[in-house]
């Protein structure tokens, strides 16, 4: 100030400044309690906004649960994927929280915000798509399985080299428990891609199994003891029929390729089979049907 007064005056030609200022240390705490009050006038008036807007969130929260709540008994009747109806259950709720959300900030005067945050939440989904590929991609394939239902919970199913029970379907991933009782969780996306054989489907299975008796033996009597043994079985299905069918001819013994059908649902292919072949095996010893071991003949030359 001192240096421009200096400078206005007239026939002034140059000014050197040379003035130091040394401010003093101000207890005045004057402007501190002006800036408290002010504070305390804001949260005065933040509060009360605050509290109404938790409660609108928490009656729109309570509403979408009732909501959710409501549309899985409606579509449980209806839909027979749990996985469905969870989702449908849950993009039914949804709108009602973006509701509250759209409240709230409407009464806190954040019009444009709100407008943005219900017109940007179809471009927040798509960029958030992109960013997490492969878990929309997952989402994506349960819904399409559970629409599809390729198989249920409990089912006896094989996908690509995995075979076991189903053990659960979520959002992400298919979980199976093989036959020697571990967990494989596969990636739905994989699922929907792959080959999926279901053993559970249909009830009728076909299982099979090969017997070799001597050539000296009759080989219609051989078929008619197996064939005896196989209808004996409780767990054997008559129809279809099973069937002892000649399969090869070897220079000392005949394979005979024994098939039956069975009820997959209620036994177990392994013990139907380890059944069958002990009847087999016995009701061919009891007619004195011999099942030789392979032989091989070796001729040496002379000499």
């Amino acid at each position: 100030w001192a240096q421009q007064l200096a400078l206005r005056t007239q026939d002034v030609v140059a000014v050197v400044n040379r003035i130091e200022v040394k401010r003093a240390i101000s207890w005045d705490l004057t402007p501190t309690w002006r800036e408290l009050e002010r504070l305390v006038e804001r949260a005065q008036w933040f509060v009360p906004l605050t509290v109404v807007s938790l409660l609108i969130l928490l009656v729109f929260w309570l509403l979408s649960r009732g909501v959710a709540k409501l549309a899985r008994s409606m579509l449980r009747q209806r839909l027979s994927s749990p996985l469905l109806v969870d989702i449908a259950a849950r993009a039914l709720a949804l709108p009602v929280i973006l509701i509250g959300l759209y409240l709230v900030l409407q009464l806190a005067g954040l019009t444009r915000l709100a407008v943005t945050v219900l017109g940007g939440t179809g471009l927040v989904g798509i960029v958030l798509g992109l960013a997490f590929r492969d878990i929309a991609e997952n989402s994506l394939a349960s819904i399409l399985l559970s629409v599809r239902n390729p198989f249920r919970t409990g089912d006896w199913i094989q996908l690509g080299e995995y075979q076991g029970i189903v053990q659960n379907l979520n959002m992400r991933t298919t979980i199976l428990m093989t036959m020697d009782g571990n967990h494989v969780q596969i990636p739905n996306s994989l699922v929907y891609k792959s080959v999926i054989t279901n053993f559970s489907t249909n009830p009728g299975r076909r299982a099979e199994f090969d017997v070799g008796i001597g050539n000296s033996n009759s080989i219609v009597k051989a078929q008619e003891l197996i064939i005896q043994a196989l209808r004996a079985h409780p767990a054997v299905l008559h129809n279809p029929e099973p069937a002892a069918i000649v399969d090869e001819l070897g220079p000392a013994t005949v394979t005979i390729r024994v098939q039956f059908w069975f009820d997959g649902k209620s036994y177990s292919i392994f013990k139907v089979r380890s059944s069958l072949m002990r009847q087999v095996k016995r009701a061919l010893e009891d007619a004195a049907v011999s099942t030789p071991a392979p032989v091989h003949e070796v001729r040496f030359p002379e000499g």
